[in-house]
């Protein structure tokens, strides 16, 4: 267990807002999945944060949801903190998709729908890759 991120966890960044910043996972298990973590430190659970804090990360997901909408057409949103493995208060927002996503050649296959997300393992995908779903995301925030 870690108590905070360090910089290879975080992915490739998307946006800085006030309270939150916004990357893409490395962790491309869902194309397009987003890792959204506070800005103050030293906070760990989801009754901690301030109510701006709150309102700006429901502002963020919904921002996120339309983006990924326009970008991937997901049919499902899971939203989750979790808190085991890193204790450093963030989120994961994960597109989940009933048939397969393709881009850049790379097929993307939700082997887990109307299933949990986790576990599920490591996708390896090529910085290009990364690069362009970042890209057409950040296009779109």
């Amino acid at each position: 267990m870690k108590l905070e991120f360090i910089k290879n966890d975080f992915g490739l960044l998307l946006k800085k807002y006030k309270y939150w910043t916004l990357y893409l996972s490395p962790k491309q298990y869902y194309l397009g999945k987003l890792r959204l973590v506070l800005n103050r430190k030293n906070v760990i659970d989801l009754c901690e944060l301030k109510k701006s804090e709150t309102e700006e990360l429901l502002k963020i997901i919904s921002i996120c949801k339309k983006a990924l909408t326009k970008c991937f057409s997901p049919d499902l949103f899971n939203y989750a903190t979790l808190g085991n493995c890193i204790r450093h208060h963030h989120w994961h927002i994960i597109p989940r998709y009933k048939s397969k996503r393709i881009l850049n050649d790379v097929v993307f296959k939700d082997k887990h729908w109307n299933h949990l997300s986790w576990p599920n393992p490591y996708k390896k995908i090529s910085k290009k890759t990364m690069e362009e779903i970042h890209n057409l995301i950040s296009n779109e925030l």
